[in-house]
């Protein structure tokens, strides 16, 4: 799983969830790690099937879509100035106000299942999401997420 500095954009100002997942899938096409057609199927899927999440001390949303538009499995990861309106998985009606995204690119779907169930470990952890959300140091938040990544998969 690949994250680094070019993935990363922390401390953005976008003014909705289309403009931060586009903004996080170009630089995910533009390292290779994805096709074309990746962001705009990321952004059908998340209209269809929400990722928003409660989570504590911010909203997150972890949007994603199918292996076949994954040629690298990598996240991308941003932290936003102000939050901005995503659904929510469990009640996809009700909006969340989400400030931090992790786009996910994953390229075997059993490996996916794991790669959530480890990302919703490093939710639980208020303090990390907390220096996530206010952090502008790559190199901390990604060492950070790796040491976590490899703990769980």
């Amino acid at each position: 799983m690949i994250i680094d500095k070019q993935l990363m954009a922390l401390q953005q100002n976008v003014t909705s969830y289309e403009e931060i997942i586009t903004l996080l899938g170009e630089r995910l096409y533009a390292s290779g790690y994805v096709t074309r057609q990746f962001t705009q199927q990321v952004l059908l899927r998340e209209k269809h099937y929400p990722t928003g999440l409660e989570t504590k001390p911010y909203g997150m949303a972890m949007p994603h879509t199918d292996p076949e538009h994954v040629i690298q499995s990598s996240i991308a990861i941003a932290s936003l100035t102000e939050p901005v309106t995503f659904y929510r998985m469990d009640h996809p009606s009700k909006p969340i106000e989400v400030t931090i995204v992790f786009v996910l690119a994953v390229k075997e779907s059993q490996q996916q299942v794991k790669v959530i169930e480890t990302l919703m470990d490093i939710f639980r952890d208020q303090q990390f999401m907390k220096q996530l959300g206010q952090s502008s140091d790559e190199n901390i938040i990604i060492e950070q997420l790796q040491y976590y990544l490899q703990r769980g998969t």
